[in-house]
């Protein structure tokens, strides 16, 4: 957690949250960290998914409902992005998934 502090407290891109404080006692260790109120990329996705019955097997399949290619891109971008600008930083990420991309 302290490598993680470190790598937080040296990092300012718009694209990466940002570590406000850091506070630590004999039990705890304390992040303070910007807010993000928008949930996870992974249940933006998981929200235009649609499980419907088949009526011929009774099987559920799944119906996908696109997302417009602008806000595609838009995610995939800043995403990229903030990519970039860790390794510029020679910082890698090594968790990469939905559930940590916040809006």
């Amino acid at each position: 957690m302290r490598k993680e502090i470190d790598l937080l407290s040296d990092v300012c891109h718009r694209s990466i949250i940002d570590l406000k404080a850091a506070y630590e006692d004999s039990n705890y260790l304390i992040m303070i960290m910007e807010q993000c109120n928008g949930g996870e990329l992974y249940d933006y996705v998981m929200d235009r998914v649609k499980k419907i019955k088949n009526g011929k097997t009774g099987k559920k399949e799944y119906k996908v409902c696109v997302v417009n290619e602008a806000t595609a891109a838009a995610i995939v971008r800043k995403v990229v992005d903030a990519v970039a600008y860790l390794h510029e930083h020679n910082i890698v990420h090594r968790d990469l998934k939905l559930e940590n991309i916040l809006f």
